[in-house]
C-alpha cells in the first residue's frame, strides 16, 4: 500500500465589502410596537451603514440605537453626531464602528419652508482601506402638485450646487426619501437638476441600476417601487400600495467605475421586499417571493416605505498563502 501526499498551495485575495441602507422610519420616536419589526428587518438585511429619515429628534435618534440596533448587535453600532433640525422629522446616520470611522457632520441649508428638512452631510472613513467618502441624508418636500415640485426643485438646486463644489474625484452617496414622482422635466425638474449633465458635473448623481423613467403608478417599474408598503391606513403612514419610487441611493460617477478604490457591486441594489408582484398592493398581501412571510409582515407594519440597500467594494486587498494537503491511498 502506497501513500501519495500532495501539497497544493494557492494565494487568496481578500477585499472589504460593506452594505449601505436608506430607510424612512415613519416618525420614529419611542415605538415599542414597531421595534420588533425593525429588528427583524435589519437582522435580515445586515447593513453596515444606515441613513435614516423621519427620526423624531434626539429621542428617536437615541431610541432607535438602544431599542433596535443595540438589541441586534450590542456594542457594534455608533450614531454619527446628530443635528436636531427642529423640523419634527430629522435625518440620522448609524454605522458599524469596526468598519468605519466618523469625521464630521454638517448641514446643507436646503429647506425652503417651515417644517421641511435640510440635507445632512457626514464625512466617513473606511477603516481598512482608509478611503474617505461623504454621505448625504435627504428628505425632500413631500406631496404632488406644482408648488411642492417647485420646492423640491429649489432644494435639489441647492444640493447640486453644493456637490459641484466638492473636490474632483470625491466619493459620495446621496440617500433618502426624495418624494420625486418621475423624471419628467416639466412636472419634476428637480430630478434633472440632480442627475443631468451640466457645465460642472462633479456633483452629478447616478442611479446605480439606471432605472429612469416615469415610475409613478407605472407597472413597468413595479420591482423598484418603495412606497407604500400598505393599502390600509394606520400609524400615520401613506396607503395605496407600491406605486412610487421615492427612496433612492444615488452615487457619484466614480463609484460606478470598477477600477475605483470604492465602487458599487453590480446587481446588489435592492428595494428590499419588493418582488415585483405587488404593484398597487400591500407588500405582505398573499405570497411574497423575495422574503419570508414574517419579514413581509414586518415591512408592512414598520413603515410605509421599504428600505433600499446596495453593497460597496473597498480596495484594501490582503494576500494570504494557504496550503491544502491531500492524501491518496493506492
Amino acid at each position: 500500500m502506497r501513500y501519495f501526499i500532495f501539497l497544493l498551495f494557492y494565494c487568496s485575495l481578500f477585499a472589504s465589502t460593506a452594505r449601505i441602507m436608506t430607510y424612512n422610519l415613519l416618525n420614529f420616536s419611542d415605538e415599542n410596537e414597531r421595534e420588533d419589526d425593525f429588528i427583524e428587518i435589519i437582522e435580515f438585511i445586515q447593513p453596515d451603514i444606515i441613513i435614516a429619515q423621519e427620526v423624531n429628534g434626539q429621542t428617536g435618534f437615541s431610541n432607535f440605537k438602544s431599542d433596535v440596533l443595540d438589541i441586534i448587535d450590542p456594542n457594534i453600532w455608533t450614531g454619527a453626531d446628530f443635528i436636531n433640525q427642529s423640523a419634527q422629522q430629522d435625518i440620522a446616520l448609524y454605522y458599524k464602528h469596526e468598519h468605519f470611522s466618523f469625521l464630521s457632520t454638517s448641514v446643507i441649508y436646503s429647506a425652503q419652508s417651515s417644517g421641511t428638512r435640510d440635507v445632512i452631510e457626514w464625512v466617513i472613513v473606511h477603516n481598512n482601506s482608509n478611503v474617505q467618502f461623504r454621505l448625504y441624508g435627504v428628505h425632500l418636500k413631500a406631496s404632488s402638485g406644482s408648488s411642492n415640485a417647485a420646492e423640491r426643485l429649489e432644494e435639489a438646486t441647492i444640493l447640486r450646487g453644493y456637490l459641484n463644489e466638492l473636490p474632483p474625484d470625491s466619493y459620495f452617496i446621496v440617500g433618502g426619501d426624495f418624494n420625486i414622482y418621475s423624471n419628467n422635466s416639466n412636472s419634476e425638474p428637480a430630478f434633472d437638476i440632480l442627475t443631468q449633465s451640466s457645465n460642472n458635473n462633479i456633483g452629478r448623481l447616478f442611479d446605480p441600476i439606471d432605472r429612469i423613467g416615469h415610475w409613478h403608478n407605472n407597472s413597468s417599474f413595479s420591482d423598484v417601487h418603495t412606497q407604500s408598503s400598505r393599502t390600509e391606513s394606520f400609524g400615520g403612514g401613506a396607503t395605496g400600495g407600491l406605486d412610487d419610487r421615492f427612496d433612492w441611493l444615488f452615487v457619484s460617477e466614480n463609484i460606478l467605475d470598477n477600477s475605483s478604490s470604492m465602487h458599487y457591486i453590480e446587481e446588489t441594489y435592492c428595494a428590499f421586499g419588493n418582488d415585483g408582484n405587488h404593484f398597487n398592493d400591500a407588500i405582505n398581501d398573499g405570497n411574497n417571493s423575495s422574503v419570508p412571510d414574517n419579514i413581509a409582515d414586518a415591512l408592512h407594519d414598520a413603515s410605509d416605505h421599504l428600505p433600499v440597500y446596495m453593497d460597496l467594494w473597498f480596495d484594501d486587498l490582503i494576500y494570504s498563502d494557504q496550503g491544502i494537503i491531500l492524501s491518496e491511498i493506492m
